[in-house]
This record gives C-alpha cells, sequence and structure tokens, in this order.
C-alpha cells in the first residue's frame, strides 16, 4: 500500500476494520480544531528537551503543549499518571536523538 496523508487514508473508502479506527485516531490527532488552536497558543509552558551525546548534549526548548499534541508519549508523560506529570520536570528530558535530529523536530515544531 502506498503511503498516504491523514485526509487521503480517513477518507479512503477501502479501509477496514481496525486500519480504519486507526486512521480516524491518527486524523482527529492531527487536526487543527479552533478549540485546540487556541489550546495551543494561551499555553506558555515550555519544557527542555536533551540530546543524548554524552559530550556536549544540545538542550532545547519547546511548548508543552505543542509536544503534547504531536507526541502521544510525551501527551501520556507529561499529562498521566507519571511523576513527570505531577510536578514540572526540573531537569531537561532525555530524548534519544542525537542533537541535528532533535533540531530538526523542534523546528518541525
Amino acid at each position: 500500500m502506498v503511503n498516504q496523508s491523514p485526509v487521503a487514508t480517513a477518507t479512503s473508502p477501502n479501509i477496514s476494520g481496525r486500519n480504519a479506527k486507526k486512521s480516524k485516531e491518527e486524523w482527529k490527532r492531527n487536526v487543527w480544531r479552533s478549540k485546540t488552536v487556541s489550546r495551543l497558543c494561551v499555553d506558555s509552558d515550555m519544557i527542555s528537551l536533551k540530546s543524548k551525546e554524552k559530550r556536549g548534549p544540545k538542550i532545547f526548548h519547546v511548548h508543552r503543549a505543542l509536544l503534547c499534541f504531536y507526541s502521544p508519549y510525551h501527551d501520556r508523560l507529561l499529562n498521566g499518571s507519571f511523576l513527570e506529570a505531577t510536578s514540572p520536570p526540573t531537569e531537561p528530558l532525555l530524548i534519544e536523538a542525537d542533537a541535528n535530529v532533535l533540531k530538526l523536530f523542534v523546528s518541525w515544531l
């Protein structure tokens, strides 16, 4: 199957059962609703992310709401029942990526 955009996947008539549900969830996650946009714009909480290099790791600062919106992992980590959700992290979150990859990710956000 050819990689399709979330729009094409969600509107494709030949998607069955489990794939249809997954596609719909992915689509819902990436749809910009006015409520979502206003929440993202108003939230000013920042999270620090640190690259994995042992020598000279880089630290990047991102908006918590954007990180949680686009990353289900970070959404559960920062808004779920984990320690990071109950008190803001004082240390940067270590990301298993080098500085160039993390910089690209932060730019994309």
